[in-house]
């Protein structure tokens, strides 16, 4: 079996920033944003009307958080892309769609590299301090979620609370034309 080359650097700052702009996530939004970083958003992109749709509510709807950028990297060349500041910065849904869908469309992740990436978030919990749960319950519920399947993972009640779905999941060399004004 071929090495896996993790960037555990990359890793702990990612979790360090989500951990810093959204305090309240519990463990299934750690697994959600690791599962993102390396396998791009999980949705089902088949019906472009219906992605559309979905990106416009949200666009309309999507709130502003403290220190939340236009694009927020996630690892493995993927970032959040605020639905809330792309609307300010003048993007239109379509484009934010079209971006969404090849981008979901063209996602390639290893799922070895994605379960070590939840190994080494344990550690990178209990170092940081940065949740209200600890390195070993971020284990112990990462065993039940790979025990059964892993995959799609929805976010906790408590992140949607306090912080809604206002992003899309798209490439980061997607957005960095449109981050060049920021």
């Amino acid at each position: 079996m071929p090495q896996v080359e993790i960037k555990v650097e990359e890793l702990q700052e990612i979790i360090r920033l989500h951990g810093t702009l959204y305090p309240y996530m519990e463990p299934e939004d750690l697994i959600k944003l690791i599962y993102q970083g390396e396998f791009g958003a999980e949705e089902d992109v088949s019906d472009p009307d219906k992605t559309l749709d979905k990106i416009r509510v949200r666009m309309e709807n999507a709130a502003e958080y403290p220190g939340e950028q236009l694009v927020t990297d996630i690892g493995g060349g993927f970032v959040r892309l605020s639905l809330q500041k792309a609307r300010r910065a003048g993007l239109t849904p379509e484009a934010v769609n079209a971006a969404h869908i090849f981008s979901v469309a063209h996602a390639k992740g290893d799922r070895s590299r994605f379960e070590e990436k939840l190994r080494l978030a344990s550690g990178i919990i209990d170092g940081e301090k940065l949740f209200s749960f600890t390195g070993g319950e971020f284990k112990d519920r990462c065993a039940g979620y790979l025990k059964d399947g892993g995959g799609v993972i929805c976010h906790s009640d408590v992140y949607m609370e306090k912080y809604g779905d206002g992003y899309a999941v798209v490439a980061k060399w997607l957005t960095q034309e449109w981050c060049k004004g920021e």
